[in-house]
């Protein structure tokens, strides 16, 4: 089953696969960053996350859990009061204490934990 070109050549016909995009959730093939769409409570400190992509995973909080404004979360009842933010998927206490869906989702560190730059003088 070949054809013949124009010059009597002949080749094999191949069907044509078109290659496969990275899989986006926007219709302009921009992703979206991943988001949490569900928590629930585990133990202690820890949650079990489903984000926006499937992915389910459990997530020991305490780690990040420092500084004054979860200071009041570590308490454990007020810990259970969490709830993810409507407005960007975000995991937040009553308080307005909050953790990055981005840190959560990708094991990064807190940009509140990183020291700041030193700036060097030329």
């Amino acid at each position: 089953m070949g054809s013949t070109t124009r010059l009597g050549a002949s080749r094999e016909l191949v069907p044509r696969t078109k290659p496969r995009k990275a899989a986006t959730n926007s219709p302009f093939g921009v992703s979206r960053p991943v988001r949490i769409k569900k928590a629930s409570y585990v133990r202690d400190y820890v949650l079990e996350f489903t984000f926006t992509n499937g992915i389910i995973r459990e997530i020991d909080l305490e780690p990040y859990l420092r500084g004054q404004i979860f200071k009041r979360v570590r308490e454990p009842d007020y810990f259970r009061r969490f709830r993810i933010r409507r407005e960007d998927r975000t995991i937040a206490w009553p308080n307005d204490a909050d953790i990055d869906p981005d840190v959560l989702y990708l094991g990064l560190t807190p940009a509140a934990w990183e020291a700041p730059a030193e700036v060097v003088d030329s």
